[in-house]
């Protein structure tokens, strides 16, 4: 899984999901192919994103762990922007929530969060989505695919969405269609 990434990556080729069973090695996977990304100059930035704040700690426990000091908690939106907008090579890796993303991506927040961002808007980033069968089926993935139109984005789940779970629904036209975790990352 970690060197399909990178070589996705290296590639510039698309985005993808990783099916992982729970107890797989989910974290271990991704911190690794996080830390090998955080060398590649063509990346400006690889944010591994959560969906719950009990996530967010118990994510940068696990990579401080398996790489002492490689990830700092984002307390809030604030310190998630600077932390994105820094060029300090210790912020190439972000661990945070869809949720302070959701808010650094919000164009009518008072703090002006999303106007600040302008500079990576047409970088390269990747991001990374634990749980993405949970968290990428709405507003906050379409405002990072139109925000960030060169990154490059990998699901992890332990449960795919298929079509004969999909609970979400688009419509194109006329015609409403279930969404998959294919659908959303290919």
């Amino acid at each position: 899984a970690v060197q399909a990434i990178v070589d996705c990556i290296q590639q510039n080729r698309g985005n993808g999901y990783i099916w992982h069973t729970t107890g797989s090695g989910k974290t271990l996977t991704s911190f690794k192919a996080s830390t090998l990304l955080k060398d590649n100059q063509d990346i400006e930035k690889c944010l591994f994103v959560v969906d719950r704040k009990d996530l967010d700690r118990q994510t940068r426990q696990e990579f401080n762990r398996f790489q002492p000091g490689c990830v700092e908690e984002n307390t809030n939106t604030e310190t998630l922007i600077q932390r994105l907008l820094s060029d300090d090579y210790t912020d190439k890796v972000i661990v945070t929530t869809i949720q302070k993303l959701g808010l650094a991506l919000d164009a009518n927040h008072k703090k002006q969060y999303k106007q600040r961002l302008k500079p990576l808007r047409d970088k390269r980033l990747v991001f990374i989505f634990d749980e993405c069968h949970r968290s990428q089926f709405g507003e906050n993935h379409r405002a990072i695919r139109e925000f960030f139109p060169n990154a490059q984005l990998f699901g992890f789940t332990g449960t795919p969405i298929f079509p004969e779970n999909a609970t979400y629904r688009t419509i194109e036209g006329e015609a409403a269609r279930m969404v998959t975790t294919a659908d959303i990352f290919g």
